[in-house]
Order: C-alpha cells, then sequence, then structure tokens
C-alpha cells in the first residue's frame, strides 16, 4: 500500500480498499497504470461516492450498486489494455534491440 497517499489524506478506507481489490490481479498491471487505477478506483470505493449516489443523484441502493460496478469495470478494462500495450511495446523494443545486436 502507498503510505504517502494514506497519510496525505488522511484516509485509509478507499486505500485498503482499493489494495485489497486489485491485489490478486497486480501482476497484470504495470505500475504506473496500476498506481493510477488505485487512483481512479478510490474515488469509487470513497464514502463520497455513497453521499452523491444517494443524496445528489438521488439512487435508489441497486441502481447505485450497478453504477458502481460500472464505474468499477470501466477503468479495470482501460488499465488492463494500457498495461497489454506497454507490455507488447517493451517485447517489441527487446527484439528489435536483440536484431541489431546480432
Amino acid at each position: 500500500m502507498a503510505l504517502p497517499v494514506v497519510e496525505r489524506t488522511g484516509y485509509l478506507g478507499g486505500a485498503i480498499a482499493t489494495h485489497a481489490a486489485l491485489e490478486p490481479a497486480r501482476r497484470r498491471f504495470d505500475r504506473a497504470t496500476y498506481e493510477k487505477l488505485r487512483a481512479a478506483l478510490a474515488l469509487v470505493f470513497g464514502t463520497e461516492s455513497m453521499i452523491v449516489f444517494r443524496d445528489v443523484l438521488s439512487l435508489d441502493a441497486e441502481t447505485a450498486r450497478k453504477v458502481k460496478q460500472w464505474a468499477i469495470r470501466a477503468p479495470v478494462e482501460a488499465a488492463l489494455a494500457e498495461s497489454a500495450k506497454r507490455a507488447g511495446s517493451a517485447k517489441r523494443e527487446r527484439a528489435r534491440r536483440r536484431a541489431w545486436a546480432s
């Protein structure tokens, strides 16, 4: 867990929730993408999101749950695609270097 983020915000709940949720899939993301995804998901896991769902948008619990699932899925899919693209670029670069070395 990135303690500087926790210390700066003073809020452990979102940081712990995002870390726990992403830990099983951690190796599927490069470091920069993983940290960006954790930050994006902290917005969804935080208590503020529930305040917006209920008080600002007046969503019932079931609709809020569905929106929250969608809001989680979208950045996860984007992060997976970004990490795969970076991994592919790195792999192509290594192959190019090997070709030049021979």
